[in-house]
């Protein structure tokens, strides 16, 4: 089945792709407050056992241009916005993370289509240069929402010393189990009393899905793929 609840603990170490025709980042320090102060709210309310915080949808499908038997990369669909600030919260509360891979942020001129060709790393995006905001605006965004989150956690400090604790075990507690296998290749799930954050995952696996990425694939380094071409090809 395609559709199901994944806890973070699922993504991690997993590798997704941001395509181009999704919207560009544009989370703001409103968003992300609000986001934070809602998980905050979360962590420390008294909770029955398996309630959890869901997020929206998170609509993906495997790259097989990337991917090959070691090392699956899916394409992100939709909810990628929540995805990158998730990215962002681990990284700022030194965690284990899933990897980024950014379309918009694509090196054309310098290498072929690869998983490193893109590939987002915290610390460059905390030290990233006006000229490459320049060149690529959704940079500005995510420096920003960095920014917040430090900015955030430091003002809640004062009155939650353990703050980070606590959004550490909302997110990823020490109880989580993690399988010998990805949670998409698992049955029952071991952690569905767990009180954490939560996705729910639907992999695509439709034609259009094969369409999309193998015009990105045939069009790398030229044009992107828009919305309306997406919706042509239905």
């Amino acid at each position: 089945m395609n559709l199901r609840l994944v806890h973070i603990g699922d993504l991690i170490g997993m590798h997704f792709n941001i395509l181009y025709y999704q919207h560009s980042y544009r989370w703001e320090s409103k968003q992300v407050i609000d986001l934070l102060e809602d998980l905050l709210s979360f962590g420390i309310s008294p909770k029955p056992i398996s309630q959890f915080y869901c997020f929206h949808q998170l609509v993906v499908c495997r790259n097989k241009y990337l991917s090959d038997e070691n090392f699956t990369v899916f394409d992100v669909m939709d909810c990628q916005q929540h995805l990158i600030t998730i990215f962002l919260l681990l990284q700022y509360l030194g965690m284990e993370s899933f990897e980024l891979r950014y379309e918009p942020a694509i090196k054309r001129e310098e290498y072929p289509y690869t998983w490193e060709n893109g590939k987002l790393y915290y610390d460059n995006l905390k030290s990233i240069s006006d000229e490459d905001i320049k060149s690529i605006p959704d940079y500005f965004y995510m420096k920003q929402v960095i920014i917040s989150i430090n900015d955030w956690f430091e003002e809640k400090r004062k009155l939650y010393p353990l703050i980070k604790r606590i959004f550490k075990n909302v997110l990823c507690n020490s109880n989580y189990m993690r399988g010998d296998k990805p949670f998409y290749e698992m049955g029952e799930d071991p952690n569905i009393e767990q009180n954490d954050v939560r996705f729910i995952w639907y992999e695509e696996d439709s034609l259009e899905c094969g369409q999309t990425a193998t015009f990105n694939c045939q069009n790398y380094g030229k044009t992107p793929l828009t919305i309306q071409l997406i919706l042509s090809i239905r």
